[in-house]
């Protein structure tokens, strides 16, 4: 996980149109701006928590040195996703018997998101995922499915409170979501360029950080479809169409013997999906 975040492209920029306001690392506190240009190198979350003029978080200033979005409220969403598709990766490990693998990426591959983003948690009243995570692994140490399995589901939940906890910064909602998503699928087309090396599959973990990803970033599309499908619907169908194709680079768990997809066919899907997602970004 360390290794792929710091690949991440430089991302859409800040997310635009929001009602909270924002605490730049001097302590001014304009409005959110309404275009990525304008946006402001360095925001972090504030609520009734933190009034304007104190950190959501420690740290804010290095979270958003990653090469990812500039904006605090598309870095959380896109990190949930990220730690979201390793655990969807944990699930298959434990499916097909490979309790070591599904250890080791429910503790080590979720470390540098899970380190990011608990901060921000912490500041919205919201319980760190990592001591679920230790259970949970202890859990997959001893080969023991119905501890594993309340362990995950006490992990879905936390992520589904984070995500609560956040909403009241992302205004539309929606927005800030598909943000979020197309910033997993960059993330999730730079781990298969990474896992690719002439023609073939030589990083099986690199390869599962990016069938992770796209399924996290499947499902979070599945949660907000309705509202887009109101906003634009043959767009929504085309960013789907090319989600399917984007799949296809991931067809198993286990990497296919040779690839689906050349290194950078997830980039340009990726890339293409972003601009797909351009009749979302502007105020509706």
């Amino acid at each position: 996980m360390r290794r792929v975040i710091r690949k991440i492209w430089l991302g859409v920029g800040s997310a635009t149109l929001a009602s909270a306001p924002v605490t730049h690392a001097a302590g001014v506190v304009p409005p959110y701006p309404r275009t990525e240009q304008a946006a402001a190198p360095h925001v972090v979350l504030v609520g009734k928590d933190h009034p304007p003029g104190t950190a959501g978080a420690q740290g804010g200033e290095t979270y958003l040195r990653d090469g990812g979005p500039s904006d605090t409220r598309v870095r959380v969403l896109r990190d949930l996703l990220l730690i979201e598709g390793h655990f969807r990766i944990v699930d298959e490990l434990v499916a097909a018997g490979r309790f070591d693998e599904a250890v080791k990426r429910m503790g080590e591959m979720t470390l540098e998101a899970r380190e990011k983003v608990e901060p921000y948690m912490k500041g919205q009243g919201v319980k760190p995922f990592t001591p679920l995570v230790a259970e949970t692994q202890t859990a997959l140490s001893k080969s023991n499915l119905q501890a594993f399995k309340a362990g995950r589901k006490k992990l879905d939940e936390r992520i589904v409170q984070a995500r609560a906890a956040f909403k009241k910064f992302q205004t539309p909602h929606y927005r800030f979501a598909l943000r979020g998503i197309v910033e997993t699928l960059k993330a999730a087309a730079s781990s298969y360029d990474a896992s690719v090396q002439g023609g073939l599959i030589v990083s099986a973990s690199e390869y599962q950080d990016g069938r992770g990803y796209v399924l996290a970033a499947e499902l979070a599309l599945s949660r907000i479809e309705t509202g887009l499908t109101a906003i634009d619907a043959g767009a929504l169908r085309e960013i789907k169409t090319a989600l399917i194709e984007l799949k296809r680079a991931w067809p198993s768990l286990a990497p296919p013997t040779s690839i689906t997809m050349s290194a950078d066919g997830p980039t340009v899907l990726a890339a293409r999906i972003e601009e797909l997602a351009e009749p979302f970004w502007g105020p509706n």
